[in-house]
Protein backbone atom coordinates (compact mmCIF):
# COMPACT_ATOMS: atom_id res chain seq x y z
CA UNK A 1 0.00 0.00 0.00
CA UNK A 2 3.30 2.52 0.21
CA UNK A 3 2.23 3.14 4.30
CA UNK A 4 5.02 2.74 6.66
CA UNK A 5 3.56 2.61 10.59
CA UNK A 6 6.89 4.54 12.55
CA UNK A 7 5.25 3.97 15.97
CA UNK A 8 2.25 2.27 17.30
CA UNK A 9 1.23 5.87 18.69
CA UNK A 10 0.13 7.14 15.58
CA UNK A 11 2.66 7.69 13.36
CA UNK A 12 2.85 7.04 9.65
CA UNK A 13 4.58 7.81 6.44
CA UNK A 14 3.73 7.63 2.79
CA UNK A 15 5.64 7.22 -0.09
CA UNK A 16 5.26 10.25 -2.39
CA UNK A 17 7.55 11.55 -5.38
CA UNK A 18 8.59 15.34 -4.80
CA UNK A 19 10.08 17.31 -7.72
CA UNK A 20 11.12 13.50 -8.64
CA UNK A 21 12.75 12.63 -5.64
CA UNK A 22 11.15 9.88 -3.66
CA UNK A 23 10.05 11.52 0.15
CA UNK A 24 7.30 10.63 2.65
CA UNK A 25 4.02 12.54 3.50
CA UNK A 26 3.55 12.20 6.93
CA UNK A 27 0.85 12.14 9.32
CA UNK A 28 0.82 11.73 13.55
CA UNK A 29 -2.70 10.89 15.31
CA UNK A 30 -4.37 13.97 16.03
CA UNK A 31 -3.39 15.64 12.83
CA UNK A 32 -6.67 16.08 10.69
CA UNK A 33 -4.80 15.57 7.41
CA UNK A 34 -1.84 14.93 5.89
CA UNK A 35 0.03 18.28 6.07
CA UNK A 36 4.00 17.28 6.14
CA UNK A 37 6.53 15.85 4.43
CA UNK A 38 9.99 14.49 4.95
CA UNK A 39 13.37 13.22 2.89
CA UNK A 40 13.56 9.32 3.19
CA UNK A 41 16.79 9.86 4.99
CA UNK A 42 15.74 12.70 7.62
CA UNK A 43 12.59 10.65 9.14
CA UNK A 44 10.51 12.84 11.49
CA UNK A 45 12.65 15.10 12.61
CA UNK A 46 13.38 16.54 9.31
CA UNK A 47 9.56 17.21 8.83
CA UNK A 48 8.33 20.59 6.77
CA UNK A 49 4.69 21.68 5.94
CA UNK A 50 3.46 20.65 2.89
CA UNK A 51 3.52 24.73 1.24
CA UNK A 52 2.48 23.19 -2.49
CA UNK A 53 0.81 20.10 -2.92
CA UNK A 54 0.92 20.83 -6.39
CA UNK A 55 5.03 19.72 -5.83
CA UNK A 56 3.91 16.15 -4.98
CA UNK A 57 2.99 13.38 -7.46
CA UNK A 58 -0.80 12.44 -6.80
CA UNK A 59 -0.40 8.43 -6.15
CA UNK A 60 1.47 6.56 -3.70
CA UNK A 61 4.01 4.36 -4.63
CA UNK A 62 4.43 0.76 -3.78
Amino acid sequence: LGVEVKSAEGLVDFRSLRNGALVHLCWRLGEDRVAHWHPITSGYSGRAPIEDPQRFKGELLN
